[in-house]
């Protein structure tokens, strides 16, 4: 297509085409804009998500170990204390 020199292709033809114009562009650029920041939030949320499942696994095991710990510390007690009671019954 030749052009005048004065011409410039433009796609605002009217002052309302370049009105619709800026709101599509402005209406893209928001949508594309909320999605990443919807895909990061997401992203976000699962990475810690994801942390304090790991975290409480942790804390978990944690707790596990001690209760076994208390276990086998009240069985060692209660042999302890029958044997002493088997003594004192014999003497």
């Amino acid at each position: 297509m030749i052009q005048h020199p004065t011409q410039t292709s433009s796609p605002c033809s009217s002052k309302s085409a370049c009105a619709w114009w800026t709101l599509a562009v402005f209406l893209l650029l928001t949508s594309l804009s909320s999605l990443i920041i919807y895909s990061s939030a997401q992203t976000y949320r699962e990475h810690h998500k994801a942390a304090a499942l790991q975290l409480a696994g942790a804390e978990a095991g944690k707790l596990s170990q001690l209760l076994n710990a208390s276990t086998s510390l009240t069985y060692s007690l209660e042999t302890i204390l029958r044997q002493r009671d088997f003594q004192v019954d014999q003497a």
